[in-house]
């Protein structure tokens, strides 16, 4: 399995390009990410999923949360 690190050096074989050359690894690089970009938003992927565990010191059953999108802060009142 190819991990980020080997995968422009496999890029470069398949392709005959020279990866000791610094503007085209750079290249390289920028395509596998632009790939995986395009991949990562064809479908819901099960790898890109997370899941996180809240714990607090006692349960709160009062008030309001806010949450804001793309923020890892949350607001309660």
């Amino acid at each position: 399995m190819s991990t980020f690190l080997n995968l422009p050096t496999d890029v470069a074989e398949l392709c005959g390009l020279d990866i000791s050359d610094s503007d085209t690894a750079t290249r390289i690089k920028r395509w596998i990410n632009s790939v995986y970009q395009m991949v990562s938003g064809v479908r819901e992927w099960h790898w890109l999923e997370a899941v996180e565990e809240i714990s607090t010191v006692a349960d709160i059953t009062t008030g309001t949360v806010t949450a804001t999108n793309g923020s890892a802060s949350l607001t309660f009142s």
